[in-house]
Parts: C-alpha cells; sequence; structure tokens
C-alpha cells in the first residue's frame, strides 16, 4: 500500500517537529510513503490530485481542518483514500471519524483503519466535508481568524466578543422545496459530520454516509439561552432546544437581502446572496479507524 502525507511545516511542537514524527513513524513500520509539506493556500489539493491520477492508495493530510478540506477536494470522485492526522485548532471530521487527537496515537490509528465511502456537501462550488454555515458562526470564524491565538479557547473569546455586536440578518432557507424558515435567525448551518470541532456537536445525528445533510437553524441567541444553548453543543443534545429547527435533506437554498460571507470547514469564502447547497453521495473515500 502506498502512502502519500501531506503536511503543513506550522503544525506540531517547536520540540518534534512533524516532520521527523512522519519520517520516524514511516521507518519504524517500512511503509512505502512520500512525505511532502504544503507550500501555500490550494498546494494540498494540487498534490493530492497527482497522487490519485498515480494510484497512490492513501493521502494522509496533516494538520488542521483547512489542510483536510483542501486534501479531500484533491481526492473527490478518486479511489485514493484520504485519512487525517488532526493538527488543528478544532480537528472536526477527525473528532467526528473518533481518530486520536495526539500525533502519535493518530499515525498508529493508520494501520488499523479501514476505507468508508462518504457523502461531500457542496456550496456554491465549494466542498465541505464536515458543515458550512452563515450569520453567527460565520462571523465567530471571521473574529477568529484576526486573533493571534488559536485554539479552544480562542473561539470561545471570539464567540463571546461577537455575541456583543452581531446583528442577524433576514434568511430565507428551503430544504429540498420547501420552506423552512422565513425569519431573521442567528445562524443556519448545513452539516455533513455532527461536529464545528473541539468537542462541539451541531448536528448530533448527521451520519456521513446517509446520503443527507442536516439542517440546523438557531433562531435566536439572547443573554438567557445564550449560556445554555452552548452547554447543549457540547452535551449532544442541540436538536432538542426548542430555539432550534432541524430538517435533512439533499438540495438547500439559503437567500438573504446581499452578498455576504459563508464557512466551509471553518474557512471563509465571500460568496453571493443566494446559496445553493446539495449533497454529492459517495463522493469520498476516508481511511477511517476501525470501530
Amino acid at each position: 500500500m502506498k502512502f502519500l502525507f501531506l503536511y503543513n511545516p506550522r503544525a506540531g511542537t517547536r520540540r518534534t517537529p512533524i516532520s521527523e514524527q512522519l519520517h520516524a513513524f514511516v521507518k519504524r513500520h517500512g511503509l512505502h510513503a512520500t512525505i511532502t509539506p504544503t507550500t501555500g493556500p490550494g498546494h494540498a489539493t494540487q498534490l493530492a490530485a497527482e497522487a490519485a491520477r498515480a494510484g497512490i492508495d492513501v493521502v494522509v493530510a496533516v494538520g488542521g481542518d483547512g489542510t483536510v478540506n483542501e486534501t479531500g477536494r484533491g481526492l473527490l470522485g478518486t479511489d485514493t483514500a484520504l485519512a487525517i492526522i488532526p493538527c488543528g485548532s478544532g480537528n472536526g471530521l477527525a473528532r467526528h471519524l473518533g481518530v486520536p487527537m495526539s500525533c502519535a496515537a493518530a499515525l498508529d490509528s493508520l494501520l488499523h483503519s479501514e476505507p468508508l465511502l462518504t457523502d461531500v456537501g457542496r456550496a456554491n462550488g465549494h466542498p465541505f466535508f464536515c458543515a458550512m454555515g452563515v450569520g453567527f458562526d460565520a462571523a465567530v470564524v471571521q473574529r477568529f481568524n484576526t486573533l493571534s491565538r488559536r485554539g479552544f479557547l480562542a473561539y470561545v473569546n471570539a464567540g463571546v466578543r461577537e455575541y456583543f455586536s452581531y446583528r442577524a440578518q433576514p434568511l430565507d432557507v428551503r430544504v429540498d422545496g420547501d420552506q423552512v424558515t422565513r425569519r431573521v435567525p442567528q445562524f443556519v448551518t448545513i452539516a455533513n459530520a455532527s461536529q464545528f470541532g473541539n468537542g462541539a456537536t451541531i448536528a448530533p445525528r448527521a451520519r456521513l454516509d446517509d446520503g443527507r445533510l442536516d439542517l440546523v437553524v438557531v433562531r435566536s441567541l439572547t443573554l438567557f439561552n445564550a449560556l445554555p444553548l452552548a452547554c447543549r453543543l457540547f452535551t449532544r443534545t442541540l436538536d432538542r432546544s426548542r430555539h432550534v429547527t432541524t430538517a435533512t435533506g439533499t438540495r438547500f437554498v439559503i437567500e438573504r437581502d446581499q452578498p455576504g460571507i459563508m464557512h466551509v470547514d471553518g474557512e471563509l469564502v465571500a460568496t453571493e446572496a443566494r446559496i445553493e447547497v446539495e449533497i454529492l453521495p459517495r463522493s469520498l473515500k476516508i481511511w477511517a479507524p476501525l470501530g
């Protein structure tokens, strides 16, 4: 079996650079593998697509959600599997799949994994593997990107600060042609996997291989319900709140008054006022841990 490891050079720790850990792992297990750093935006997509054409069996994305998303894009519709060594802030897809969060344990899990054929979402042409969203969650991502620190506490900081300045906009949401909401919701998320990352479960019932995407609309966010809703995020019960509307489907349309930002797997994208979201069934093979 042939592996290609694509790693973000900024991932890992100063004490043990990620490249050293990868080379040691490959040597220890005698793997047929190439280890290549990414050099900038889009490079992982290019390298992954080239690997698929060359017949590589598994491309391992070593980094955060951005590296995973870029790598997965290059593998859509191919027989080459995506594997993940999580080294980012959220690690949503890795957590959904049960990939260990420590680099050493995640590498070992590669030896005890199997291919899983999964669905992928696409929003205005941008593929996503975990979730896309508009509204408050996209605004939090925008604020998070201005912070010098990363990690869970930075997300909390961004969320609290954004809460006091964010102003919700009218949104019209339709699922498979049916009207779901014509309100001023706090945010709208369409999820393929269950997690945003860091254990925050936005769509508890979402599955990667069920042929459907999960819509989550948080209708209001006030001083009285913000903390309970945040707690529900981390106890997998958000869908039970009376402040939340959920639905599942294969085609979604989100319409707002003007163009703006959305996030796809935590990466910001400027897009039109109308956002069309669809599912690409069984279009990505993932090298997932057994069990």
